[in-house]
């Protein structure tokens, strides 16, 4: 016990001295800091080519479990613990190649462990950056060749309203439609001008009164025209 606490102390002595100095250290770089003028000292390009490259005089701690660190209480009670059974002899006949006695004790695992995971974070960054690759060019491809697509127009708002009722059509929904019975009314009026006998004169008509023509001046498609006609000038009146 005497031993393992002398160790600790220790330790924990040669931690208090670098701290120590590490203050010490932090202490001088900023009197240095506070008192340097960049107005009046000017470093020329050609002065700092010349010194030297900066060089860390702090050691750091490798090999911390090695064998040459160990404490003397861990390496007495190491040495006097019994020795792993003989199981690399059983090696030879294994059909995988691997030592038997790793099965039991192997010191070289939270390496191996740790090399594993450093390797898989190497590959990981690896895909990352060929995925933001592949994105940054699909991104460029797509804006060179970007293609103005037409809106698609369909006639869903205009049947909304008139499935509501005629008041919802629009003004110049109603005006279209009064052209297009215009229209209509010339065009059937011309057809019955064609088949009217001139050989009677035709009487004028005075408010709402229409001229009929005699059935026998006109045939069965004629008289269904002339219907129409009549029928579409008395609701346009």
């Amino acid at each position: 016990a005497e031993d393992i606490f002398g160790e600790l102390f220790n330790e924990a002595n040669n931690f208090y001295i670098r701290a120590n100095s590490l203050q010490d250290r932090i202490d001088r770089l900023a009197v240095k800091v506070t008192q340097l003028d960049s107005t009046v000292e000017e470093v020329s390009l050609q002065d700092i080519n010349m010194r030297k490259a900066f060089k860390s005089s702090t050691i750091q701690d490798q090999q911390v479990v090695s064998k040459n660190s160990t404490p003397n209480p861990v390496l007495e009670m190491y040495n006097k613990s019994d020795k792993p059974p003989p199981l690399d002899i059983l090696s030879p006949y294994r059909d995988d190649k691997k030592d038997g006695l790793k099965f039991y004790t192997d010191p070289s695992y939270f390496f191996d462990l740790w090399k594993e995971k450093m390797l898989q974070d190497t590959e990981d960054k690896r895909k990352e950056k060929r995925r933001q690759k592949r994105e940054k060019h699909k991104l460029n491809a797509n804006r060179n060749h970007q293609v103005n697509v037409r809106k698609v127009r369909t006639r869903k708002e205009e049947w909304e309203r008139m499935k509501m009722g005629k008041e919802f059509i629009t003004e110049a929904k109603k005006l279209e439609q009064a052209e297009g019975m215009k229209e209509e009314k010339m065009l059937e009026g011309s057809h019955g001008s064609d088949l009217t006998d001139y050989s009677h004169p035709a009487t004028p008509s005075h408010g709402h009164q229409h001229q009929q023509m005699p059935a026998s001046y006109t045939s069965g498609d004629n008289q269904q025209h002339l219907l129409a006609a009549n029928q579409v000038h008395e609701h346009a009146t």
